[in-house]
């Protein structure tokens, strides 16, 4: 008896056969549908044709990104521009000092946060009120440490409406940080010195044979006494220091000894003998 011979259904086809019809029929659908259309177009009137192409051209350009292969952009970050960054940092949380007794200027004096400023300024005299101005703030002095050997004096202030708890966290860096050869820049309020570091050498005072503070100085290459005293910062605006004037003359103090002077301010004695050491 001869065999019956049916035609191929879709359900006897397996998965391979099944994604070749796929594939074949989607063939044949685009073939259709492109000669459907250049009909169309051929017949459709002049201002719809415009349109469409018009269409098409912007969706290409929307979608096509702007890359050329093989195109490297150079840019380039000009020391000058670095300054300025630096000084503007630095500005934002720098004000002025004033005894309350005759409205005389004493100094700058720079924010570090939750009420605690520094000034460079080492002789504030115990009994007699000073006051801080920044941007037509005023701030009330509640306590003051000064010491005349390191040449700071760190400052509690505030007001009513606290207002120095609005002023811009500072980024502080670390006297190992600070390198020969590296650019800084000393921002007071109304100058700034840019110069390059030659040297760090560590200074300190004694009573007796026993070290009681010791700091470094960095050494940046430029006459310091004839600079108005402040702030030291790094070309990316991180504190490293204090222009200073204590009893060595004019000098930058790491940022290092001023936080150690916060946390435990010490009362210096006039030095019996002092070391100078070269790193």
């Amino acid at each position: 008896m001869e065999e019956e011979i049916r035609p191929v259904e879709i359900r006897d086809l397996n998965k391979t056969q099944l994604i070749w019809l796929a594939v074949l029929l989607s063939f044949v659908i685009s073939i259709a549908t492109g000669i459907v259309t250049v009909t169309l177009m051929q017949q459709a009137p002049t201002g719809v044709t415009q349109t469409i192409n018009r269409v098409v051209q912007q969706t290409i350009e929307k979608v096509t990104p702007d890359y050329t292969p093989g195109k490297t952009q150079t840019v380039v970050v000009k020391e000058d521009d670095l300054v300025v960054d630096a000084v503007s940092k630095i500005r934002e949380n720098t004000g002025s000092l004033y005894a309350v007794d005759d409205g005389s200027y004493v100094g700058s004096v720079f924010s570090l946060g939750s009420g605690t400023f520094v000034t460079s300024v080492g002789n504030i005299e115990t009994g007699r009120a000073y006051i801080i101005k920044k941007d037509k703030v005023v701030y009330d002095i509640k306590k003051s440490t000064s010491s005349t050997e390191l040449g700071i004096a760190i400052l509690s202030a505030s007001n009513a409406q606290g207002d120095e708890k609005k002023l811009s966290n500072v980024s502080i860096g670390k006297d190992s940080d600070v390198k020969p050869g590296q650019t800084l820049v000393i921002a007071s309020s109304d100058s700034v010195q840019k110069g390059v570091v030659q040297s760090i050498k560590e200074e300190n005072v004694k009573s007796g044979d026993k070290i009681v503070f010791s700091w470094n100085v960095i050494n940046i290459g430029v006459p310091l006494y004839q600079l108005p005293l402040g702030p030291v910062v790094n070309l990316d605006g991180d504190l490293v220091g204090f222009l200073v004037e204590n009893s060595k003359g004019s000098e930058i103090v790491g940022i290092d000894a001023v936080e150690k002077f916060i946390t435990n301010p010490v009362v210096l004695p006039t030095p019996v003998a002092t070391q100078s050491v070269t790193p």
